[in-house]
This record gives C-alpha cells, structure tokens and sequence, in this order.
C-alpha cells in the first residue's frame, strides 16, 4: 500500500509540474508584450508620480530615464516621504535643473495611511496629467515605454496597465527565488483573466501601475487604499471594483529594476508582503504555507527511498520541467537563466522567508514600513487584497 502511496505521489507531482510548464507557456501566448505593442502617437499627458524614500543611491539615474521618454508631454512628481538620506537634496537639484520634474517633501505621516500610499495621493494631486503614472524611484524606462503603454491603453480601452518589469539580477540566491517565482506565476495568477469584467482576476507589479485619471476619481481614490499593503494589487481591484478596464503586460526589455542587491536584502524587505498578503497577518498560516513549499521541495527525495523506475522517472521527470519552466518564463521576462538550474532549491529558499516573515511579524504585532510600525489589527481590518 504504501509503495503504490508514493509512487502515486511521484506521478502527480510530475504531471503538476508538467501543468506548470503548460500553463507558462499558454501565458507567453496570452499576455501581450511592451515590447511588441506599436509606438503611438500622439498621446496624452502623462504624469509621473514616484514615491521615494531613502533612494538616493538609485533615484538619480532612473528619473533621468524617464526624461529620455520621446514624443509625450510629461511631469514628474517625485515624492520624498520622510528620507533620512539625501534623497531630498538629489530631488531639489533635479528639480532645480529640470522643468518637468517637481520635488515634493513630505515629513509627516498623518494617522491611518500607509507611507507609500500616503506619498501616492500626495503626488497625485499635485499631477495634471491625463494618465498618472506610479512608478518605483528605482524603475528605469526605455525611451519609447511610455507612449507604447498609454498608446496601447488607450486602444484597448484600459483604465488601468500594469507591466511586469524585468528584474535585474539579485545574486545566485535571488534570482533563484524569482526565477522560481516566475515558474509559477501563470498557473497561480492566470493574468490573461485579468481584462475579464466577469473574472475577479486581479495583478499588478508597484514598479509601474498606469492609471486613466478620470477613471480613478471616478471611484474613491487612493483613500479606498490607505492602509492596503498590496496597493498594487489593490489598484487593480479599485478600477475593476468601480467599473474599470485592467490589464497586465510583460515589460521586458522596456521597464527593469533590480529588485534586491541580495538574498539576505529580499528576505528583510519582502517580510512586510509575506506576513501581510500571502499570510494575513498570521504566524499559523504562514508557517503552513512554510511547510507546504518544504514539502514541494522535499517529495522528490522519495527516491532515494524506493528504487522503483516508475518513481525514478517520475521524480526526474519533475525536476527537470520545473527546470525547463524556470529556464523558459526567465528568458520571457528578460531575465538570466543559470539561477533556473537551482529551481527545485527555491522552495526551500522562500520557505525560509514565508516563516521567518511570519515570526518577525507575530512578535511586532504587525509590519514595520519605511520605518513604521503597522499594528496588524489595524491593517488586517482595512485589508482588501486577499491572495
């Protein structure tokens, strides 16, 4: 009974990874291109708002990739929320040498919003375009993204555009983690559901959320918002919610950031998405979704136990679509390849940082965020995005 348990198991496992690989590559034919989409023009006025704190060591180089954008009339509004570094003094110059950029300074937090968000709504009301552009102050922009995004928005009839950005690379670590992240993206998220009106399909990566104007003050803003970890995601769920069209593109080659130096930078910066979103503000459940990913990794050692070729095939098998996927959705979005050999190992790397963001978090009592802290009462009663 138990030999034909496991080798059961290793068969499922094989087809599961096999699903993932097909889901993969079922999303590189669905989800549209940045890339591929015309140059358009002309299109309207775009603004610009990015939300930094203590970037000084990035902010520079990527607002002067969005000033290299061509054939768009644009403001930048670059919201310094309380740094404590010379972020404040690199806007001020910038500003001071460049028309289209304003520096806007912020150096309190009112009660009940989040940092980020904060400095969002900030910087959208000091925008006029006619599409609003929230982008990381890490973000670079190809020259021609800008007028292929809000060109194709306007032909598709989206309200709202989000581009999965190419992500430089984060050390061996890193890059195994997301590589990982990317195998499983399609088959978690099915994004090519997301211009559904009927499908509750939601997604969007903070590095570039694209908003018609009209269509966010036609709901109740960023205030719906205020204390929502997820505000990407939850940018996407307040235009659908109030009658808006959704979509997410592949960015790579067009909109790239690196995402973390390291692994050690990702586990401490992601502890705040992990407890929050994935988790709801639970140890238990992020300690369950710890020892499921233990688990996804771990199944393949059956092997070593039962000899059988079946469970030998099957296990080997597993491993080396999980490998083939990794490798495959790393190239679509841009990014190296080598770390995707280490795939089968990411599951015990995002192991660590689900269950260690689930104890940081339950000894907090929430989340800390741009130095910060979130009780999780408080956030667990405005949240909205729910993944």
């Amino acid at each position: 009974m138990l030999n034909a348990a496991i080798v059961v198991l290793c068969l499922v496992g094989a087809a599961l990874h096999l699903g993932a690989l097909a889901m993969t590559l079922a999303g590189m034919r669905r989800m549209r291109r940045l890339a591929d989409v015309p140059v358009a023009e002309p299109v309207p006025p775009i603004s610009i708002v990015s939300p930094a704190c203590n970037e000084a060591e990035r902010v520079s180089e990527a607002v002067r990739s969005w000033l290299r954008q061509q054939g768009v009339d644009l403001q930048i509004v670059v919201v310094n929320d309380r740094s404590t570094d010379g972020t404040g003094a690199l806007l001020d110059e910038l500003a001071a040498s460049e028309p289209r950029v304003e520096a806007l300074h912020i150096t309190h937090l009112p009660d009940g919003w989040l940092g980020k968000v904060n400095a969002m709504q900030q910087g959208c009301a000091a925008a006029t375009g006619d599409w609003i552009l929230f982008l990381d102050a890490d973000t670079h922009l190809a020259p021609q993204a800008l007028r292929k995004a809000v060109g194709y928005a306007e032909a598709a009839g989206r309200d709202f555009l989000s581009v999965l950005p190419q992500i430089e690379t984060a050390g061996v670590l890193g890059d195994t983690v997301w590589n990982l992240t990317l195998a499983l993206f399609h088959i978690a998220n099915r994004p090519w559901n997301i211009p559904d009106e009927g499908s509750p399909a939601i997604g969007a990566s903070g590095a570039f959320l694209l908003v018609r104007r009209s269509a966010l003050e036609a709901g109740p803003g960023l205030a719906w918002l205020k204390l929502e970890v997820a505000d990407d995601f939850g940018l996407c769920l307040l235009i659908k919610e109030h009658g808006g069209s959704a979509e997410l593109l592949c960015g790579a080659g067009e909109v790239s950031l690196t995402w973390y130096a390291s692994y050690a930078e990702m586990t401490r910066r992601m502890q705040k998405n992990f407890y929050a979103i994935t988790g709801r503000f639970s140890l238990a459940r992020t300690v369950v979704q710890g020892l499921l990913l233990v688990a996804a990794g771990s199944w393949p050692m059956l092997a070593l136990l039962y000899s059988s070729p079946v469970v030998l095939g099957a296990v080997a098998s597993s491993q080396l679509l999980l490998v083939v996927n990794a490798w495959v959705a790393a190239g679509w979005s841009g990014r190296p390849r080598t770390a995707a050999l280490l795939a089968p190992f990411g599951f015990f790397l995002v192991a660590y940082m689900v269950v260690r963001a689930g104890i940081v978090g339950h000894r907090s009592g929430g989340i800390t965020w741009r130095g910060v802290l979130y009780p999780a009462d408080l956030l667990r009663a405005q949240q909205r995005v729910k993944l």
